[in-house]
């Protein structure tokens, strides 16, 4: 493996780690970070000068997605809090995201590094959109792992539509013909590490979990309906859903798109459920007849294109690894963890309801080892519109529904340590 002398190459040490349970990663799967997003009233100039540290919030943004899909966010926070520094991820856009959470998170640790060899960091928090939030839980580990946290406070985790126990249906599908590696640990389909990446992130045994248990605010924020791409059960964490059984009701009435459950379930009279079901007939019968059909064409154009960029990302990878089944060197596993790993993968095999199964024990972790302290954001942006964008305003004019969202979760931001303050 050749040696990375480029201006972002990991952290002192990050390729020998105290545990020894991760590695170095191949800089050939690492292009060099772009443009950092930094808060309007700070340049990027005049940060070396805070001698008593930056509190730094990392924004990563999604599948087949760019910083730009995150930019909204990253202003309100700028704005609201004018002595945060933001870094909004940009080592890996589009098709660069297909490369496996793994290796994104190893580019994002460049980045940070990069950041971290310029200014003093005292403080970090990462916010997650869509699959960034997986991205970001990988980074935690990574750093765990490190001791970065000895000298660095870790504050704020928050993730918003994310994908913690992974996709089924027709995404999952969709998932595992394009997206290549990323595709195929959301669905259950890879074992690079004994066990699927999303268990590994999630055992409490591993640094990935540990790490997010020193995080002193944990926000989890998910779309209530209309995510078609990332649904609530997924992004909240969750094995039953409580809006099943009653409707949403708002926590405040100033932001209605904050919601719980409601106390009691709404009994319909016959009419408004006549009413509801007709509704129902003529939006199935418009997507049915004039949007399907849109859909098919924009597939059998973007189809072809998603499955060659799937196979550049197999290209990249094999050329750097040599060995499509291996994981990068920088998220090794040890071998002791590894063989734990496939112990508990071949208890699964042959299951009828395995993905379930995994789903179930990530939500007993979750539950086990961070309990009353995820706080869990629900928002209801409208049952039939595709919520997954509106949720961080991804185009502020096209998705300004989404805006009060953004300003709650930006609301719930912990700036110090409640025991500094």
């Amino acid at each position: 493996m050749s040696k990375d002398n480029s201006p972002t190459q990991s952290l002192k040490s990050l390729d020998s780690v105290a545990v020894n349970e991760l590695g170095a990663a191949d800089p050939v799967l690492r292009p060099p970070p772009g443009k950092l997003l930094i808060s309007n009233v700070t340049p990027l100039s005049t940060l070396h000068e805070r001698d008593n540290g930056v509190h730094l919030l990392v924004i990563c943004h999604g599948l087949y997605g760019n910083p730009s899909h995150t930019n909204y966010l990253a202003e309100q926070y700028s704005q609201t809090y004018p002595d945060l520094v933001v870094l909004n991820a940009s080592s890996f856009s589009t098709d660069l995201t297909f490369d496996g959470i793994d290796v994104c998170g190893e580019r994002l640790i460049d980045e940070i590094t990069h950041f971290q060899s310029e200014n003093k960091v005292k403080r970090i928090s990462f916010l997650g959109y869509s699959l960034g939030g997986l991205i970001i839980r990988y980074v935690i580990g990574r750093l765990y792992a490190n001791k970065f946290f000895d000298s660095v406070q870790p504050m704020n985790f928050v993730t918003m539509a994310t994908p913690h126990l992974g996709v089924s249906g027709h995404p999952a599908w969709i998932a595992n013909y394009i997206c290549y590696r990323s595709g195929r640990q959301c669905t259950f389909t890879d074992d690079e590490y004994g066990a699927p990446l999303l268990w590994v992130l999630t055992d409490p045994s591993l640094p990935f979990m540990q790490g997010l248990r020193q995080f002193q605010k944990i926000v989890i924020a998910a779309n209530v309906y209309g995510d078609r791409t990332v649904p609530y059960l997924t992004a909240s964490i969750r094995t039953e859903n409580p809006y099943d059984h009653v409707p949403t009701t708002p926590i405040d009435p100033t932001n209605p798109v904050i919601v719980r459950p409601a106390s009691e379930p709404v009994i319909k009279s016959m009419a408004e459920t006549a009413l509801a079901n007709a509704e129902t007939v003529a939006r199935v019968s418009l997507f049915l007849g004039l949007i399907m059909p849109v859909v098919l064409v924009v597939w059998s154009i973007m189809g072809p294109v998603g499955y060659y960029q799937s196979r550049k990302a197999h290209s990249r990878y094999t050329k750097s690894s040599g060995d499509a089944t291996a994981p990068p060197g920088g998220a090794a596993v040890d071998p002791a963890n590894i063989a734990r790993l496939k112990e508990a993968a071949r208890e699964l095999d042959g299951l009828a309801g395995k993905d379930e199964e995994w789903r179930r024990r990530m939500v007993a972790a979750f539950e086990a080892e961070l309990g009353s302290r995820l706080h869990r954001v629900d928002v209801m942006l409208g049952e039939w519109k595709h919520t997954h964008a509106f949720i961080v305003a991804r185009h502020p004019k096209t998705h300004a529904a989404g805006k009060p969202a953004v300003a709650h979760v930006v609301s719930l931001f912990l700036q110090e340590h409640p025991e500094q303050k």
